[in-house]
């Protein structure tokens, strides 16, 4: 049986949702980041996590990285861009969860 490595994560870029691949390099753990097709959350939660390989789409390890850290914001968020490629923030939208 193989180790999952393939998350769901609560965070989007223009809706559309991100996959988390977690990695051990050197006894460090690092993480890359995809962005998919999906934006309806419905569809989402139903999406069976043995089927993430198939929606990984271009990687935006680097971007999202940049943007948690600059917004200290590091789940439930949704980004809007000015552009998706090098554009500058226009719009941050994060949600709450809970009381």
């Amino acid at each position: 049986m193989s180790k999952r490595t393939l998350y769901k994560t609560n965070i989007r870029i223009f809706n559309k949702y991100l996959i988390m691949k977690i990695k051990i390099i050197n006894n460090k753990t690092k993480y890359d980041f995809y962005l998919t097709e999906i934006t309806d959350p419905e569809k989402w939660i139903d999406q069976d996590e043995k089927q993430l390989e198939k929606l990984k789409g271009k990687k935006m390890t680097d971007k999202i990285e940049k943007l948690l850290d600059e917004h200290k914001i590091y789940s439930n968020v949704n980004f809007h861009l000015s552009e998706l490629e090098g554009g500058d923030i226009s719009k941050v939208n994060v949600v709450k969860v809970g009381g």
